[in-house]
Formats: C-alpha cells, sequence, structure tokens
C-alpha cells in the first residue's frame, strides 16, 4: 500500500530556506588542470556566499582525488568513485 508523506508547510518553508541558492555539479574525470581553474573561480569568482559544490570524481588517476582532499570547504561536497561509471 503506497502512502503519500505529507509536509507541513512551514516545514517545508524552512527547508527550501536552508537550501543553497546556487548549486554546483561537477563531474570530472582526468581533467585535474581543468578542476583547478573551475574550483578557482568558484571559490573567488562567485558574488554571492550561498552556493554549495558537488564534485562526483569519476574514477580519476591524474591526482584529482588528492587535491580534491586538500579543499577544506564546508560548502564543497565530493564523492569518489573507485571505479569509472558513466554519467
Amino acid at each position: 500500500m503506497w502512502l503519500p508523506i505529507m509536509v507541513h508547510p512551514m516545514e517545508r518553508n524552512k527547508q527550501l530556506c536552508n537550501s543553497p541558492s546556487i548549486l554546483i555539479v561537477i563531474v570530472t574525470y582526468n581533467r585535474l588542470h581543468k578542476l583547478r581553474h573551475t574550483m578557482d573561480c568558484i571559490f573567488h569568482g562567485l558574488s554571492v556566499d550561498d552556493w554549495e559544490c558537488l564534485v562526483i570524481n569519476n574514477a580519476s588517476s591524474d591526482g584529482t582525488e588528492e587535491y580534491l582532499d586538500t579543499i577544506h570547504e564546508d560548502r564543497l561536497k565530493k564523492i569518489h568513485l573507485k571505479k569509472l561509471r558513466k554519467i
């Protein structure tokens, strides 16, 4: 039996208010030089502070994982895939 889950309108508004105004999603595979440039643009080029970035490292072997792990920023989320996947 399927039962819909109801969310009180005030709770829904709270969830939306906690969401960043800009969400950036990057999927990368062995493009460390381009990723470095992109991350630099995000960190120094955005005129707003209300953003979040998700980087999906698709089993890169060029140092991408090590580079991303040196970045300590709460707004940056990282996923390191160990096996190359078609995304």
